[in-house]
C-alpha cells in the first residue's frame, strides 16, 4: 500500500462560533480570551463535546484572579478534582496489571493517555482518558486477559478486533484495552508494529511509576496520537476529539523545528495512514492555537478546515451523520490494505445478526 495522499475532512462552510473560539482559547491558548459575556453553561457543554474540559481546568492557574468566568471556574475546579482522583484509580489498576504480567514475563507498554501522564507530558488531571491502553505480545495478550479475569476483571462491551482484545473492567471500575498491534504504525515490518519492535526503539524506557512496564518514546507517542485522532477516529469525533489530540501534540512537538524533524523521520511510520497534507495541517493548527491564534482561512485553509471539522462534528448532527458512511468506507479500505477484510466483514455481519 502506498503512502496516503489528500485530505479526508470536508466540513460545511461557515464561521467559527464565538463559543468554539472561547473554548479553544480557554483550553489551548497561553492566555484566556475575553469571553465573559458568553453563557457558561454553553461553554461547559461544548468543552465536554470537544473533550477539552480537562485542558481548560489545567490552565485555571493562568486565569487572572477576579477576571470573570466565576461559575465556569468553580465547575472546572470540581472537575479537576474528579480527574485527579480518576488518575489515581488508573495508576493503581496499572500497577495490578503490570504485576500480573511480570509474573509471567509478559511485556506491558502503556499507550495514549496513561502513557502521556507517566511520561510527564501532562500532569495529573490534565488530559481526558476513559481507560487504560497497553501493548503486549500477540501470544501474551490472551494470557494476560485470563490472568486478569482470575483477579476479578470482567469483559466489558465491544468485541475484539485486529488490534486489541475485548475491553476489561476492574472490580473498581477501571477499563482496559489489551492491544497486540499498534494500529497504523509501522516500525520496519510490513504490518502494524508489535510489542517487540516498540521495545527495540531507542526512545522506549521503563515506566518509573509502574514497575515492570514501559513507555514509548515521544516520537512514537506522537505518531500514535496522529493515527488515533486522524485515521482511526477522524470520522467519529464523538468517540475521540480531534482537539484533544492537538493538546497532546502541542506538548509532544512544541516547536516548529520539532514538527519538521518529525516530518523528516518518524512520520514515515504512519505515512500510509495519515497524509503529509493532514500532518502539515495539524502542525499549523497546533502551532497557531498554542500562540493564541486561529488559522487564517485564506492562507492556511487546511488548518482552518480541521478546526471547522471539530466544530461541526460536535455541533452539527447532519455533518456527524455524514461522517458515519465515510468511516465505514475508511475501515473497509484499511482492512483490505492490511489483509483484514474477511475478519472485518465477519465481525460486522455477526453484529448485525446479534442486533
Amino acid at each position: 500500500m502506498r503512502e496516503r495522499s489528500g485530505f479526508r475532512f470536508r466540513p460545511p462552510p461557515g464561521e467559527l462560533s464565538p463559543e468554539l473560539r472561547a473554548v479553544v482559547g480557554l483550553a489551548l491558548a497561553p492566555a484566556p480570551p475575553d469571553s465573559e459575556a458568553l453563557d457558561p453553561d454553553t461553554l461547559w457543554e461544548l468543552a465536554g463535546r470537544l473533550e477539552l474540559r480537562e485542558a481548560m481546568a489545567g490552565r485555571l492557574s493562568g486565569w487572572p484572579e477576579g477576571g470573570g468566568h466565576g461559575a465556569l471556574r468553580e465547575r472546572l475546579r470540581s472537575w479537576r478534582r474528579l480527574c485527579v482522583a480518576r488518575d489515581l484509580l488508573h495508576e493503581e489498576a496499572a500497577r495490578q496489571v503490570a504485576a500480573a504480567a511480570a509474573d509471567h514475563g509478559l511485556p506491558v507498554i502503556w499507550l495514549k493517555g496513561f502513557a502521556l501522564r507517566q511520561a510527564g507530558i501532562h500532569p495529573s488531571g490534565r488530559r481526558a482518558h476513559r481507560d487504560l491502553d497497553l501493548l503486549t505480545s500477540r501470544e501474551g495478550a490472551p494470557l494476560l486477559d485470563r490472568l486478569l479475569g482470575e483477579r476479578g476483571w470482567r469483559r466489558h462491551g465491544r468485541e475484539s478486533n485486529e488490534q486489541h482484545l475485548p475491553p476489561l473492567e476492574s472490580p473498581e471500575g477501571c477499563y482496559l484495552d489489551i492491544h497486540f498491534r499498534l494500529r497504523g504504525v509501522r516500525l520496519g515490518s510490513r504490518g502494524w508494529a508489535r510489542a517487540r519492535e516498540v521495545l527495540e526503539q531507542p526512545g522506549t524506557r521503563a515506566a518509573e511509576g509502574v514497575p515492570g512496564s514501559s513507555l514509548p518514546g515521544h516520537d512514537l507517542l506522537a505518531a500514535h496520537v496522529l493515527v488515533h485522532a486522524v485515521a482511526q477516529h477522524g470520522h467519529r469525533p464523538a468517540s475521540y476529539g480531534l482537539l484533544r489530540a492537538v493538546d497532546d501534540l502541542a506538548a509532544l512537538l512544541p516547536t516548529g523545528e520539532a514538527w519538521r524533524r518529525f516530518a523528516a523521520g518518524p512520520y514515515r511510520w504512519i505515512a500510509r495512514s495519515v497524509s503529509r497534507r493532514e500532518l502539515d495541517a495539524l502542525a499549523t493548527l497546533t502551532s497557531a492555537l498554542a500562540r493564541g491564534e486561529l488559522p487564517d482561512p485564506a492562507e492556511q485553509p487546511d488548518a482552518d478546515r480541521l478546526l471547522r471539522h471539530a466544530q461541526a462534528g460536535a455541533t452539527d448532527p447532519r455533518y456527524a451523520r455524514s461522517l458515519r458512511g465515510r468511516h465505514r468506507g475508511e475501515r473497509i479500505r484499511e482492512a483490505l490494505a492490511e489483509g483484514h477484510l474477511g475478519a472485518y466483514l465477519r465481525r460486522k455481519l455477526a453484529g448485525l445478526r446479534l442486533g
